[in-house]
């Protein structure tokens, strides 16, 4: 027979099985963050990139197209319209515009003679770059890529063309931010998530506790059950499918104590049948012994007169009829033995009921000390009767 192991609780499990999910949620969540995060924010920035460069469009340079080169002079920054300086800003982008002479007209954000010139080595294929960018998107009127700035140390998403004026335009992001919030993102999912493992555990612990202990009930009212203790009962708890189950346990318990008390009833009535029949075998057994004993006297008594009369002991004609008397006396004693086993027999088989007859008991002892006279005379006998 196989060994049952140490039986786990339900809530034990039900709370196990809970606070993974929640510790696997919480991993699944630093993991999305640490290697899709910078994924989805570039692709979220090169859109940014792109309606900034929609903005660039529409920003008016057409009245300093006509300055000397050497003539530093390009739109301020109270010139430049509010709502692409205040896009600039929530996006984190700095831009520049040039001309194909590598004049500046317009820019937002700090190191803009940098940015002209790598555009400016850009557009004409004259940068030396040290390590090659990675193309994010393409097509005729511009690139967006993400690349190395050998002088910052930084990465950064740029976008950079030409608008339909013909002027250049370069757009750029740093991801060092998007690194950093994520960095700072997943220090917080891990507080946060401890936090709230340490009070779902609480929570889990009480809410199983509550929803088990019917089930906890149940289990232990089978355990009684399979004890033969049927005074158990479940009492409803949770108005759901817990307490039907519950009423059916104490139907069957009920079902089960009235069968098994007829059960009782009849194993006694069994018991008593085979202790009759036991009683009954040893009076039979019994009274074979006795009628056995009882038919010897007779056959004894019938041999003994019959060899008196073979041999001639008495010529008196009336002892001779006495002896004929005693032999079909005791003949009719051996007659009625077999007829008393035939009405034990029919008793037992329940084919005839007892007959009940008086008789006198003086001239039945008479009888029978007259029928063993010879007997009593061979053996040299007294018998004294009242």
């Amino acid at each position: 027979m196989k060994k049952q192991g140490r039986m786990r609780s339900l809530n034990h499990q039900i709370a196990a099985i809970f606070i993974g999910l929640l510790l696997l949620s919480i991993l699944g969540i630093q993991l999305i963050n640490t290697f899709f995060l910078e994924k989805y924010y570039i692709r979220r920035k090169c859109d940014s990139l792109l309606e900034a460069m929609y903005s660039l469009e529409d920003l008016d340079t057409e009245k300093i197209e006509g300055e000397d080169y050497w003539d530093m002079t390009f739109l301020e920054d109270e010139e430049i319209p509010e709502e692409i300086r205040m896009a600039s800003s929530r996006n984190n982008l700095a831009w520049v515009i040039i001309t194909k002479e590598n004049r500046i007209l317009a820019h937002v954000g700090d190191n803009v003679g940098m940015l002209s010139n790598r555009l400016f080595g850009y557009a004409y294929e004259l940068d030396q770059k040290p390590q090659e960018p990675v193309t994010l998107r393409e097509t005729d009127s511009y690139i967006i890529q993400q690349v190395t700035d050998p002088f910052m140390q930084m990465d950064y998403v740029e976008m950079w063309g030409s608008l339909t004026n013909g002027n250049y335009f370069l757009i750029r992001t740093p991801l060092e931010s998007i690194r950093e919030s994520a960095s700072i993102s997943n220090s917080f999912y891990l507080i946060v998530g401890i936090v709230i493992t340490i009070i779902a555990v609480l929570i889990v612990w009480f809410l199983t506790g509550r929803i088990t202990k019917p089930i906890s009930d149940l289990t232990d009212l089978s355990r009684r059950m399979t004890e033969l203790d049927f005074d158990a009962r479940y009492e409803a708890q949770s108005g759901n499918e817990i307490d039907v189950l519950g009423a059916n346990f104490n139907q069957m318990s009920e079902q089960l104590e009235k069968t098994i008390s007829e059960l009782k009833s009849a194993n006694n009535e069994l018991e008593k049948d085979i202790q009759d029949k036991i009683k009954i075998d040893e009076m039979r057994k019994e009274f074979i012994d006795n009628v056995s004993h009882e038919l010897k006297t007779p056959i004894a008594l019938i041999q003994g007169y019959a060899e008196g009369l073979k041999d001639n002991i008495s010529d008196d004609p009336e002892s001779r009829e006495f002896y004929v008397d005693v032999i079909m006396d005791e003949s009719q004693k051996m007659n009625k033995l077999v007829k008393n086993l035939l009405t034990l027999n029919s008793l037992e088989s329940g084919r005839d009921a007892v007959v009940m007859e008086r008789f006198d008991l003086v001239s039945l002892v008479n009888g029978v000390l007259a029928s063993m006279d010879i007997m009593i005379q061979q053996n040299q006998a007294e018998i004294v009767f009242h």
